[in-house]
């Protein structure tokens, strides 16, 4: 039984592998296990050995909120405020991970879990991806943040019609709009991801770490922050380690003497 609330992670050859773990009710979200995903998301961010994550879902991704905790009682409003706490939580633990997040998308991707996957860095999508969000049709407007992150993915007027239509759309679309960067056949998903997990986990984890700081900075406009996590990835010596051991194949090669 895993130690996180219906939340499995794994840490292995420095990939951590996060995956929401209630087939009952296809992967939907209530506080408690939201809370449970950024718990297991601190662990991560304290691992020496995680270099990427991997956030993915046991027989799909997420079909969303979970409706029943979302409508437990009389007064719907609280159960509402309270579960859009917890994914602006989760949300903000996922943008703040140091590490590299892949977004596995297979499946179901609807309503809350999109939030979810609009915070990880990039995603991968199985061709079997159904994904949207149909919150208009039950009145609910959902973070602001992450409607945010919505427009600027794929643009205010495509945004608004993705919204208002409240229709799911297939993975082929997805990739159109910029919902996910990649899509690969559903037999071979699982391969596909885990290999792009281990290229990753593969490169200098401080100048791993440093492009997504970076990348994420000059975005939000932030040139400073970007200068200092180049800054940070120069001082960590992984640049002259790296060049220094080419240095010294090529001159292996060639019959140089390396100095």
């Amino acid at each position: 039984m895993s130690e996180f609330d219906r939340i499995d992670l794994v840490i292995d050859q420095g990939v951590a592998r996060i995956t929401f773990d209630h087939a009952a009710k296809r992967n939907a979200f209530d506080a408690p296990m939201l809370a449970a995903l950024v718990a297991a998301l601190e662990r991560v961010a304290g691992s020496a050995e995680a270099r990427v994550a991997v956030l993915a879902g046991r027989g799909g991704f997420s079909a969303g909120a979970d409706f029943d905790a979302l409508t437990q009682g009389g007064d719907f409003t609280p159960c509402m405020v309270e579960l859009d706490r917890a994914f602006t939580r989760a949300v903000a633990a996922l943008k703040n991970l140091p590490q590299p997040v892949i977004g596995g998308l297979q499946g179901a991707c609807m309503g809350g879990a999109l939030q979810l996957a609009l915070a990880c860095d990039f995603c991968l999508a199985a061709d079997d991806l159904a994904i949207g969000i149909p919150a208009v049709k039950l009145g609910i407007v959902y973070p602001l943040a992450s409607l945010a992150e919505l427009e600027k993915r794929i643009g205010a007027p495509a945004a608004k019609l993705f919204l208002m239509r409240a229709e799911p759309v297939d993975a082929t679309e997805a990739f159109r709009l910029g919902l996910v960067e990649r899509v690969v056949p559903a037999q071979g998903f699982e391969t596909a991801l885990a290999e792009l997990a281990r290229t990753l986990a593969g490169q200098p984890p401080n100048t791993l770490r440093a492009y997504k700081r970076v990348i994420d900075a000059l975005g939000a406009g932030h040139r400073g922050q970007a200068e200092e996590a180049r800054d940070q990835a120069y001082a960590s010596g992984e640049m002259a380690e790296k060049l220094a051991a080419v240095r010294a194949k090529r001159a292996k090669a060639t019959g140089r003497n390396s100095a």
